[in-house]
């Protein structure tokens, strides 16, 4: 599996140029560095890191909150789809990637709020009436306008409803569950 983030020369000068408050911290630091594969975390395994570093797991524990405390690394479950406790390195490149995550989600909310503006407010749209309804099947003869298929109909907005498309007759159109899916909200 490919890494969210790999960890570049900055990181790597970040990893040896930078004070990290106790020897045992810098060893931890110095460790990950050279044998995560540029990913600058760990699964934090006291036991393990303790027999390959040589130090105690108190000593370890000590180190990894140091770190914590200094801002200088983090301790995560949400990190490559797994159960345990995972040591990352808050390198410069770690730091620019959170950056780039957070301003795509808040890029992707300001969507969503914006189309929910388009709406009035409205998240959820009320049903199409049954007069409107029954008028578009009549007109479009129960059938895909697309594709021609008879069965599995469904009413299609031309201008979708998420981008402000009203529940009209002109906006309305009948087209079977595949093509109207395979639309999406495009127009």
């Amino acid at each position: 599996m490919a890494h969210p983030f790999l960890g570049g020369y900055e990181d790597c000068l970040w990893c040896t140029g930078t004070t990290f408050g106790s020897g045992v911290a810098k060893a931890l630091v110095s460790y990950i560095n050279a044998h995560c594969g540029g990913d600058v975390s760990t699964e934090l395994d006291y036991d393990a890191l303790s027999q390959r570093l040589e130090f105690t797991e108190t000593q370890l524990r000590n180190a990894v909150a140091r770190l914590i405390a200094n801002g200088h690394a983090r301790i995560s479950r949400e990190y490559q789809q797994t159960d345990e406790d995972v040591l990352q390195l808050l390198t410069p490149g770690r730091l620019a990637a959170d950056a780039q995550k957070a301003e795509a989600a808040r890029q992707k909310e300001a969507v969503r709020a914006a189309k929910i503006a388009l709406r009035g407010g409205q998240v959820n749209r009320a049903p199409i009436s049954n007069d409107v309804r029954d008028f578009v099947f009549d007109r479009d003869g129960h059938a895909c306008r697309l594709c021609g298929a008879t069965d599995d109909l469904t009413l299609d907005h031309i201008h979708p409803w998420s981008l402000g498309g009203p529940d009209t007759e002109a906006n309305l159109r009948v087209l079977c569950r595949p093509c109207n899916s395979s639309k999406g909200d495009r127009m």
